[in-house]
């Protein structure tokens, strides 16, 4: 059967994310879980894309590491653009992160604050049955073995003084008398006093012969194999260590499909963790060993690793990358060209680049590529292809490229003439996807009434909203909003604040306010 229940987790929760998996499975709901369900041959990034695209349901396992995680930001943007229902699992009283907040406010929660921690998977079993529509009875079957001992928790739940004092007084007991215990005993070869009970002096006598036997026959760890060790650091999500392992297997077998394939796993990984550190070098020179290896996924690592210190270097890696193929390598490299980094700026290859990048299937080559085909960069100006490479990186989730497709729907860009109502849409689209710019777009729509019916006070609520959540065009918007009125009486000074802010982020009609009334920013 297949999976229906994907587990996104961090590292550091994954006994809690196993506990869970184990508890839904018990009860007859198969679920996706990194490493165990990538299959040998499978890139680990594509196989969560699949898997998160064929699941009903997700299960985020939220701690206080969970906010810091970028694959698992990574993730649950996926879901939310495949319409996956979420149901985060609350493992610390913490609270989310601006970002991950946009995408998971308002789900149902479930808490798992205090232990017992199969009690709270039960009622997960419930609520993921619940989604999928399962009809249920009694109580859901927890294995037992695979919960943690330990509660899960950040503070421990508030409880009565009396337990607490009891279990106080118990300890101290417990204490005081395992202290004279081993006062009395002396050494472990001092046989047992002559007032102690017969049970106790039996036991005694039975630990002091059963150790050097049980100590004899405790049979020697077995060492693991290269491959299997290496395979293990992976399974631990050491990446560091286990990309270090592979490169090593790799220098003598550099032909090994399989291994070649692991290691790829491993750099999307570190990619997706994104805060990786190298302190003892042996990241960089185990990637090394692997580019030398011909691996285009290494290359393009060290492109990414070497663009802001050594750009001339980036640029030879991501090439020896885009030349195997790779799109994200070649959008690199037309990114670099049009830019002039790392060589001088060549507008004509950074668009043949960006045109193999989107021909291969990369949104950031279509949304690239489109920008050279608006704008006659390197090209000539074909804002109907552009349209359509818009089209196609929206189809598959990238939220900027429909925000571009609504603004030539809009003002008829590329299109056979302007469609406010499919532009008004498509904002609409983003906006409920976590795309915070589309609230102002929207709002703006809302304002003049240009697809419909209009209402002031919809626009407005979206864009004070959009600005408390840091958008530099829903901050110009709300200021705008509270200068003309819009918002309530005029008010100048909460306005000028709000241009203020949204000039810090660059705005150019922000900075052109603050400039022509001579306030500094």
């Amino acid at each position: 059967m297949n999976p229906v229940a994907f587990i996104s987790y961090c590292r550091e929760d994954k006994a809690v994310a196993e506990a869970v998996v184990a508890g839904l499975e018990a009860n007859g709901i198969p679920c996706w879980i990194a490493p165990r369900n990538v299959r040998p041959g499978e890139n680990w990034g594509g196989s969560i894309i699949k898997a998160i695209t064929n699941a009903k349901v997700m299960v985020l396992v939220f701690s206080q590491h969970t906010n810091n995680s970028p694959h698992v930001m990574n993730e649950i943007e996926r879901a939310v653009s495949r319409r996956v229902t979420i149901i985060p699992f609350r493992l610390q009283d913490v609270k989310p992160s601006e970002d991950l907040e946009l995408f998971i406010s308002s789900c149902h929660w479930l808490d798992a604050l205090t232990p017992p921690l199969d009690a709270h998977v039960a009622d997960l079993v419930r609520a993921v049955q619940g989604v999928l529509g399962i009809e249920f009875s009694g109580a859901a079957d927890i294995p037992a073995t695979t919960v943690p001992a330990a509660p899960v928790q950040t503070a421990p739940p508030k409880t009565s003084k009396t337990p607490l004092l009891l279990g106080a007084a118990v300890v101290i007991v417990l204490v005081a008398a395992a202290a004279l215990y081993h006062f009395s005993r002396g050494s472990d070869a001092t046989p047992p006093q002559e007032n102690a009970s017969p049970a106790v002096a039996a036991a005694d006598n039975a630990e002091v012969e059963a150790r050097p036997t049980a100590e004899a026959e405790a049979p020697e760890a077995t060492p693991l194999d290269p491959l299997a060790a290496a395979k293990d650091l992976e399974d631990r999500q050491d990446f560091v260590g286990a990309l270090a392992a592979y490169a090593d297997l790799l220098a003598a077998d550099p032909g090994n499909p399989d291994l070649r394939l692991r290691a790829e796993n491993v750099i999307s990984r570190l990619l997706e963790d994104g805060n990786v550190s190298d302190t003892d070098g042996r990241l960089g020179g185990s990637t090394r060993k692997l580019a030398d290896a011909n691996l285009a996924a290494a290359q393009n690592f060290l492109g990414i690793q070497l663009r802001k210190s050594n750009p001339e270097e980036s640029l030879v890696f991501f090439k020896k990358a885009a030349a195997q193929g790779m799109p994200r390598a070649m959008a690199e490299v037309g990114l670099m060209l049009s830019n002039g980094d790392g060589a001088p700026m060549d507008l004509t290859e950074a668009a043949a680049w960006l045109k193999k990048s989107a021909e291969a299937g990369s949104t950031d080559g279509m949304l690239l590529y489109a920008e050279c085909l608006l704008g006659g960069k390197g090209v000539p100006v074909n804002e109907a292809e552009a349209a359509t490479l818009y089209t196609q990186a929206a189809a598959l989730g990238n939220l900027g490229a429909k925000m571009h497709l609504a603004r030539m729907y809009q003002k008829g860009i590329g299109m056979p003439a302007p469609d406010p109502k499919e532009a008004f849409r498509l904002y609409q689209e983003a906006a409920d996807q976590g795309y915070v710019e589309a609230q102002g777009r929207l709002g703006a729509m809302y304002m003049s009434g240009e697809a419909g019916e209009a209402d002031r006070e919809k626009a407005v609520q979206l864009w004070q909203d959009g600005a408390r959540k840091d958008d530099a065009v829903c901050m110009l918007f709300y200021a705008m909003a509270l200068e003309n009125g819009d918002a309530g009486p005029p008010n100048r000074d909460e306005a000028s604040v709000w241009y203020q802010r949204a000039a810090r982020k660059g705005n150019a009609d922000a900075v052109r306010w603050c400039v022509d009334n001579k306030i500094s920013f």
